[in-house]
């Protein structure tokens, strides 16, 4: 997961352009156009503070530790085969 994040980044903004596009497409006959772009822009103003305490406070820090962690583990299994690396070297 660590080393995907420009696809991360990708999809997340294809979906998130998709989407405003698909919500102003519907609204904007429904309200004229600048009551749906001031409604559109209030949610998202109101959204900002709920997605970052949500995802950064919360769910920011056990995905550092699991990176951090994975990263360990991939260090020490790199460690031991250097060493089975460097130990049949020796014996040939």
């Amino acid at each position: 997961m660590p080393t995907h994040g420009s696809s991360i980044t990708a999809c997340n903004n294809l979906v998130r352009c998709g989407l405003g596009a698909a919500l102003v497409s519907a609204i904007q006959p429904l309200l004229g156009a600048g009551y749906a772009y001031l409604l559109l822009g209030g949610i998202c103003a109101l959204m900002v503070p709920v997605v970052y305490l949500r995802l950064d406070i919360r769910i920011g820090p056990r995905c550092r530790a699991r990176r951090i962690r994975m990263a360990e583990q991939q260090t020490e299994k790199d460690r031991a085969r250097g060493k089975a690396e460097v130990e049949v070297a020796a014996a040939a």
